[in-house]
């Protein structure tokens, strides 16, 4: 039988050697509309109201294209903080709105990248 200890480091040592090689998942659509709600709950919606259609309704009448919005939010907002989260943040809040506003952007989760450069348009649901 192996003492408690050396069996502990023997696994730890086999844990530690695997790291590189485990690919770490990506999060789901699921749960970037998850963390993007709960950043929209706690933080948005002290300025734009609990609606997310309120801030799209905006972001149509004033911008053409998913990359624009991005660039706009991701530099003036929170209008408290600008900038301030984190680039994938905005990215999950704008999934989020545009999710719960019947705006496609694909089935996939949105990137930083990917929303800062895209040319889609704000369509109208």
């Amino acid at each position: 039988m192996i003492p408690t200890a050396k069996l502990q480091r023997i696994l730890a040592y086999g844990l530690l050697a695997m790291l590189p090689h485990l690919a770490l998942a990506a999060p789901t659509a699921d749960e970037q509309l998850r963390h993007g709600g709960e950043i929209f709950s706690g933080i948005c919606a002290a300025c734009h109201g609990a609606d997310p259609a309120r801030p799209m309704a905006f972001a149509r009448q004033r911008m053409q294209t998913l990359g624009e919005l991005y660039g706009f939010v991701s530099t003036r907002m929170p209008a408290s903080a600008p900038g301030s989260l984190a680039p994938q943040d905005y990215a999950d809040v704008l999934a989020y709105v545009m999710t719960r506003t019947g705006t496609p952007f694909g089935t996939a989760p949105l990137t930083a990248e990917t929303a800062s450069r895209s040319p889609m348009p704000l369509q109208h649901p």
